[in-house]
């Protein structure tokens, strides 16, 4: 085992690994913000999609609806009109009666018609409640195609809307084509109309209401879920806020506010793959207050807590950006220098011993100058690396730095044809036991 005391300059690093502790400082749970960004989604497509159902799909779904009913009162007063106007059928042909005329204009009013009409088998109008229209002739398609065929033909004619008959209406009304058969055969059909018009405007005006609702509804539904996204990402701001302040409590040393051993340990363990896989530098630097138990002793613990904050600071000052310090325990702190070999890490850890011996530490009411002792320890002179075999070499190191005088860097190379163990074991013992 050969201590020295050797001197160099320090490798510039690059491409350094960040910290990585084994902890997300972010635990951002994916399925958790892809479900509220749906659920907004969803919400905003309801609120703009329901309006247009409405007017697209439902408005007309209950218009035909209208449309139907109308067509069954028209076939249920026209199943009632036939047994009426079949009696005056003749040699197989319909005509027209004074008293089934008499009866079809009280028939108008017993069941609510707008107007009627009855044709022959050919589409001549037998009757009629305008009288203009009795004795012209339907020649339209619907009439020979389909009227005549026993199909009911209906059509809605809204407000200003042209009949099937070319007539322009005022009303909203639906035309109901009934063909009248006889033993299977046409003799003739009902025109009827109804009015709609009340019906229309009914269900219109329950529609303005209901529109004004869903409106309203998507209006709420959207701030709803804005408000949502807003919330939710509030609640993750306190969330990561609040596992990063766990973080901080699982990583860092309360009173030095640097990081614990356990962190230090967790990074190194990382730092030693890298080593293993890429064979890059790594160096530790393990030091501690010289008379540390004076200073408790004879300025009061609370004085000793400043002297290792004061400590801590300088030391994260001193060394490099990428360097990462810790406190292993009591006045004792470790440095873990990433990409950094055997010369370097001396000329880092002789620095920090200058900046220490030159400061001076102000305590609430004393000015206390403390010196430290380092020992210093690189991976590649570690027969068998792993961390507690380069902790350890460290520490050796530390401890000869102590045992030669304190205020003092120690390297420790550890080489197979230098020293027996039993040499190393018996140089050790020699040596006195300290107050660090």
């Amino acid at each position: 085992m050969e201590f020295t005391h050797l001197q160099g300059t320090a490798k510039q690093t690059q491409g350094v690994l960040p910290m990585h502790l084994g902890i997300n400082k972010k635990s951002h749970i994916i399925n958790q913000v892809t479900l509220v960004r749906l659920i907004q989604l969803c919400v905003v497509i309801i609120a703009i999609g329901t309006p247009l159902i409405e007017s697209h799909f439902i408005h007309p779904a209950f218009i035909k609806l209208v449309v139907q009913n109308t067509e069954n009162e028209a076939n249920r007063a026209a199943t009632r009109m036939k047994r009426v106007v079949i009696q005056d059928i003749k040699n197989g042909h319909l005509t027209v009666s004074p008293d089934t005329i008499n009866y079809l204009k009280e028939a108008e009013q017993d069941y609510l018609l707008w107007k009627s009409k009855v044709f022959s088998h050919d589409g001549e109008v037998l009757y009629s409640s305008q009288d203009k229209d009795i004795g012209t002739i339907n020649e339209k398609g619907y009439f020979h195609n389909q009227v005549a065929k026993g199909e009911i033909f209906t059509k809605l004619v809204k407000k200003n809307g042209s009949s099937l008959d070319g007539e322009v209406t005022t009303l909203d009304v639906v035309e109901t084509y009934i063909p009248l058969m006889v033993e299977g055969q046409f003799i003739g059909a009902f025109e009827l109309y109804y009015d709609i018009s009340a019906r229309i405007e009914a269900m219109d005006a329950h529609m303005e209401w209901v529109d004004k609702m869903l409106l309203l509804l998507s209006g709420v539904a959207i701030i709803t879920a804005f408000v949502i996204g807003i919330g939710y990402k509030k609640v993750q701001q306190i969330r990561e806020e609040y596992e990063l302040e766990l973080i901080e409590m699982a990583t860092k040393d309360k009173l030095t506010n640097i990081y614990n051993r356990r962190s230090f340990e967790a990074r190194l363990v990382q730092d030693i793959k890298q080593y293993e896989k890429f064979q890059t530098e790594l160096s530790v630097i393990l030091f501690d207050v010289d008379h540390f138990k004076f200073v408790n002793d004879t300025y009061g613990h609370q004085a000793g807590d400043n002297v290792l904050t004061l400590l801590a600071k300088i030391t994260q000052k001193t060394i490099r950006s990428n360097d990462i310090v810790a406190r292993y325990g009591g006045e004792e702190f470790v440095i873990l220098l990433p990409n950094t070999g055997k010369n370097g890490s001396q000329v880092i850890a002789e620095k920090l011993r200058l900046a220490i011996e030159e400061a001076a530490f102000d305590t609430q009411s004393h000015k206390i100058q403390i010196t430290v002792s380092l020992g210093v320890a690189c991976i590649s002179d570690i027969a068998h690396p792993n961390l507690d075999n380069l902790v350890k070499s460290a520490d050796d190191a530390l401890y000869f730095a102590k045992h030669n005088g304190r205020n003092q860097v120690s390297y420790m190379q550890t080489s197979s044809n230098k020293y027996s163990d039993d040499e190393e074991e018996m140089d050790l013992s020699s040596a006195p036991v300290l107050d660090r």
